[in-house]
């Protein structure tokens, strides 16, 4: 559908669950996780409905698909690893790469964002207590970084070192590298009880701002 809602299209109608469509960074692609191979895994489709085609030679159990800003790789997890899809070669050719375990007792990996210069994969777990814990995995030195608990919903600025993140009624603005963070929402703009969501422009200028009651 266009930004003014006109020219709706619905691309896939069938008894199959299709879960989390993200737009490849030069929109001729939409990447999606379905059970349509039998259990979850990660597919593709073009956004006229044509090329319907399993991203991986192996569908099983794969839950997410986050691009790459290169558009050449996606981030996926089944659920406890995570796991880096070489998708600028052919399927029969595609390398699977699986980042080090997450030491400590979490669960889930959800909402995999990479920086827009493509160093680091930032995605939110939780903890054995359930607690929510917001991490970073680094590609340069293949080590992860707690950045923050009660978190999610993270969304990277585009110098690649600040995100704002979800905490309840609060929206933070985490330095990476600092480890300074601020709130950015005035006193009494969403109501205690709320849930909001931040996602800033393009340039990182401005913020959308969504509350849930």
């Amino acid at each position: 559908v266009r930004p003014d809602g006109s020219g709706y299209r619905q691309l896939l109608d069938d008894a199959f669950r299709t879960r989390l469509p993200r737009f490849s960074p030069d929109g001729t692609q939409i990447a999606f996780y379905s059970d349509r191979g039998g259990s979850y895994g990660l597919w593709s489709i073009r956004p006229d409905g044509s090329g319907l085609q399993p991203i991986t030679q192996s569908t099983n159990d794969l839950l997410y698909a986050g691009w790459a800003p290169d558009g050449k790789r996606l981030a996926t997890t089944d659920g406890e690893r995570i796991l880096i899809v070489d998708v600028g070669k052919p399927l029969a050719d595609r390398i699977v790469e699986t980042l080090p375990l997450l030491e400590g007792t979490f669960h889930g990996r959800d909402e995999l964002r990479w920086s827009p210069d493509g160093s680091m994969l930032s995605f939110y777990t939780t903890a054995s207590d359930g607690t929510t814990l917001l991490f970073a995995y680094s590609f340069a030195t293949k080590t992860y970084r707690n950045l923050a608990e009660h978190a999610f919903s993270a969304a990277w600025l585009p110098d690649s070192r600040r995100l704002v993140y979800s905490r309840d009624a609060h929206l933070v603005l985490l330095d990476t590298v600092s480890g300074a963070s601020r709130d950015l929402l005035p006193s009494g703009m969403v109501s205690a009880d709320a849930i909001v969501f931040g996602m800033p422009s393009r340039d990182g200028r401005t913020l959308a701002v969504a509350e849930r009651s």
